[in-house]
């Protein structure tokens, strides 16, 4: 996926190691800041990782360095807001480029937009009770389907919107999600029982985002 509105841009970075795509995202973000490119989308997915933000507590990484080591989950301290998360195959990474000032809107308004658009794709594939919670993030019977963290510098957002569609739910034991001890992981695949196209999910949050913020 690479397209552009000519006032959004869309682009698939594909399956790409997190640290490589953190450092992408920073270009965009500084490029975005600068006014040399426009609002922009960008489609991830990654190699386990487990991320930590600024307040975040090492003691919700649950498993040892050797369990990880064994399972092949990666560790990475981040730039963004939230405690730990863990990114894994089958998951699909939304990270947004976004001027909020261009918008007038707050970064908490912002996240319930991100939120009601996740809602909105969860339903389009058959997970109809998704829905918000007292924690960021989309939950379905108080399992998380979606989490949300983003860092936000000279109004311009970036880190992102994890859903699951299809990954391994037995690696989110890995950590208490988002710092949240006991909270569980969904997705669309367990909720379902159907994989849906992962391309097909990008496109309807692509085309959800562009509803809201450009029609």
């Amino acid at each position: 996926m690479k397209s552009s509105s000519g006032r959004l841009n869309a682009l698939d970075f594909g399956t790409i190691d997190f640290s490589v795509s953190n450092d992408l995202q920073k270009m965009l973000a500084s490029y975005r800041s600068c006014q040399k490119i426009t609002d922009t989308l960008v489609f991830a997915e990654h190699p386990a990782v487990i991320t930590i933000g600024h307040f975040a507590d090492r003691s919700n990484i649950l498993w040892s360095e050797e369990k990880l080591k064994r399972k092949k989950i990666d560790v990475v301290d981040i730039d963004r807001g939230g405690d730990v998360t863990l990114h894994l195959p089958g998951q699909l990474v939304i990270y947004p480029i976004f001027d909020l000032m261009e918008f007038h809107i707050s970064l908490r308004k912002f996240i319930n937009v991100l939120e009601e658009i996740v809602i909105e794709v969860c339903r389009k594939n058959g997970v109809l009770d998704a829905e918000r919670s007292s924690h960021p993030g989309v939950y379905v019977g108080g399992k998380q389907i979606s989490a949300i963290g983003l860092h936000i510098s000279r109004d311009v957002v970036t880190q992102g919107i994890s859903v699951n569609v299809s990954p391994d739910i037995e690696l989110f034991k890995s950590i208490n999600l988002c710092g949240v001890k006991d909270l569980s992981a969904t997705s669309i695949f367990a909720e379902t029982g159907r994989i849906p196209d992962i391309k097909d999910v990008k496109t309807s949050f692509l085309n959800l985002f562009y509803e809201y913020f450009f029609c």
